[in-house]
């Protein structure tokens, strides 16, 4: 049944687009768009090119990594995204030291997330 539906949906798409591009005007609006189109892209590439090759974008890439050499080591209280990125860090490595090195000193070398398996025994 699947077969048949796109089967049937490629043929109403074919002949739909058939039947639009048989009047020459239709014909000559969807050529004029995709030129427009065309032309439109590469003057957006020849732009951002531009903007590339003339330094804007390296300037601003140069004095992203001054300021984040000022903010290393000290960082601010309310930069809410940092601070969060740092506390994730940190919670992470917590897990990881209680994980390997407190289960080892409680006598069970089980390693990362296996205790579970001995409770289910």
């Amino acid at each position: 049944m699947g077969k048949k539906l796109k089967g049937l949906a490629v043929t109403a798409i074919a002949a739909g687009a058939y039947a639009y591009f048989k009047d020459p005007a239709n014909r000559e609006k969807a050529q004029q768009f995709v030129q427009d189109t065309k032309e439109k892209v590469e003057s957006f590439i020849e732009q951002k090119k531009t903007e590339y090759t003339n330094g804007s974008e390296v300037e601003q890439t140069a004095s992203n990594h001054e300021e984040l050499d000022k903010k290393a080591g000290n960082p601010d209280p309310y930069d809410i995204a940092d601070n969060e990125m740092v506390s994730e860090g940190a919670q992470t490595s917590v897990q990881y030291y209680g994980q390997e090195v407190e289960d080892d000193v409680d006598g069970d070398a089980d390693g990362l997330y296996h205790k579970h398996l001995k409770e289910e025994r």
